[in-house]
């Protein structure tokens, strides 16, 4: 008798032991399947339900990541397509952040102010002005914080090329 249930226990133990080790291979499905009310069905069952959850996290995991590629991708598109128009723009644009700061400009700014992209970048907002209200850095910083506050505003402004030159 003694036989018989070591036989029955190591079995189940086996069964066990080789769907845990098969889970940590790799292979998500791997279930015990053991029954009973002892010990080791109930831990067999915890396993199974375990690994349920382990095989659903990683479905949910895939199927974020893949949410995530195409996101990235429409937003390559995107900035693609705005990058396009931006500089395609006839007009000189300037991108500022809430500080003032330049952040980026079009071609069309570049070749009228005679400054290149990075040189826009480290300018401050008042340097393409004339100095003299309301073309100055103080009357920029409130413009530009009136416009992050929502407002819309239509603005001509008298600006300074890179070479001195004043413009409309």
């Amino acid at each position: 008798m003694w036989l018989v249930f070591h036989f029955l226990l190591t079995r189940r133990t086996e069964r066990l032991v080789r769907a845990a080790e098969e889970l940590a291979a790799g292979n998500l499905s791997a279930r015990s399947h053991l029954r009973g009310t002892d010990e080791l069905g109930r831990l067999s069952r915890a396993f199974d339900a375990m690994a349920l959850k382990v095989a659903d996290t990683h479905t949910r995991l895939q199927q974020d990541i893949a949410d995530r590629k195409r996101s990235a991708e429409a937003l390559r598109v995107s900035e693609e397509s705005y990058r396009a128009i931006f500089d395609a723009a006839e007009d000189a644009i300037f991108l500022h952040d809430e500080t003032g700061a330049i952040v980026d400009v079009n071609h069309k700014a570049c070749s009228t102010f005679g400054y290149s992209r990075e040189e826009f970048r480290a300018l401050e907002v008042g340097t393409l002005g004339t100095g003299e209200a309301p073309y100055n850095h103080d009357a920029a910083l409130g413009l530009i914080a009136r416009a992050f506050a929502g407002e819309r505003l239509r603005v001509e402004w008298h600006g300074k090329s890179k070479d001195g030159t004043l413009r409309w």
